[in-house]
């Protein structure tokens, strides 16, 4: 990415530490989804689909989410699935990679017990989930075999690349012909901050979201993800109308099963592996 001298300057400035002669430098070469992630952003630039909207979670219905990992469920919309079923949604969880954790897997159907969601694995490679015509055909039969008509996904800018492969497997599987059905596309955050506009106020569920994210002890070794799931969602009560009082909130970008894979024509474009950090992915 070319920028010229000067505006390298001012951004050097800019980010001084104060009381440091380092300045905190940027490798822009490093950033290898900047042209795809802006020419995505583009495209929903003028978007009448990105006004913050207050919802409730679905009621009645059947619903599908789609977690890369066990614990992105519970970390990314943990308040929201606790919602549905408290709204009798008959929820299922499909784990697109199959850990070799035993610790995770006994955590995972641990939380799903307790919280009330019913749990299946795909069983793709953790950091290689394959785009190949058997993963494709596996995965979109897992989604057809449902009723759902509501179905989660991590946004496909989600700052990690197994949770935006999960966005390009869906796209190429539409692509081919293998899903059959129609839903609302709900894509959560995990990590990442992302063009919204839907938003849950989880305030009446958010300890029962951490109580659900501490079945996820194993996972605890990194960081403490009950709070660092509690800081965002406090985070993003800037986004309800309509409340002023310590509130939690659960941000979403609804859309149709077509226009979400418009985006991701946008994003994953003609050649993908410059959207992933990971060389597996970029081959």
């Amino acid at each position: 990415m070319k920028i010229s001298h000067k505006i390298k300057s001012i951004l050097i400035k800019l980010c001084k530490r104060i009381g440091e002669t380092s300045p905190i430098l940027i490798n822009w070469s490093e950033m290898y989804d900047l042209k795809p992630s802006a020419q995505l952003l583009d495209t929903m630039r003028i978007s009448k689909d990105l006004i913050p909207t207050n919802v409730d979670a679905p009621s009645n219905q059947d619903i599908l989410i789609l977690a890369p990992h066990p614990d992105d469920e519970v970390i990314g919309m943990g308040g929201t699935l606790i919602q549905m079923i408290q709204n009798n949604c008959r929820v299922k969880v499909l784990y697109i990679t199959l850990s070799d954790d035993e610790a995770l897997v006994k955590e995972a159907t641990d939380a799903s017990k307790n919280v009330g969601y019913e749990i299946e694995f795909l069983g793709l490679e953790k950091r290689n989930i394959s785009l190949d015509t058997s993963a494709l055909e596996k995965f979109a039969h897992k989604i057809n075999m449902t009723n759902a008509k509501h179905l989660f996904i991590p946004f496909m800018l989600d700052d990690h690349d197994d949770h935006r492969r999960v966005s390009e497997l869906l796209q190429k599987a539409y692509h081919q012909g293998l899903i059959e059905t129609k839903f609302c596309i709900w894509a959560y955050q995990v990590y990442t901050a992302l063009p919204l506009n839907s938003v849950v106020d989880i305030t009446n569920v958010i300890s029962k979201k951490i109580e659900a994210i501490r079945y996820y002890r194993s996972q605890f070794k990194s960081r403490d993800w009950a709070h660092f799931a509690q800081g965002l969602n406090a985070f993003n009560m800037r986004f309800l109308s309509g409340r002023n009082d310590a509130s939690y909130a659960e941000v979403f970008f609804r859309a149709s099963l077509k226009n979400y894979i418009k985006m991701c024509d946008s994003y994953f474009g003609h050649n993908s592996g410059s959207c992933y950090e990971l060389q597996s992915y970029k081959n």
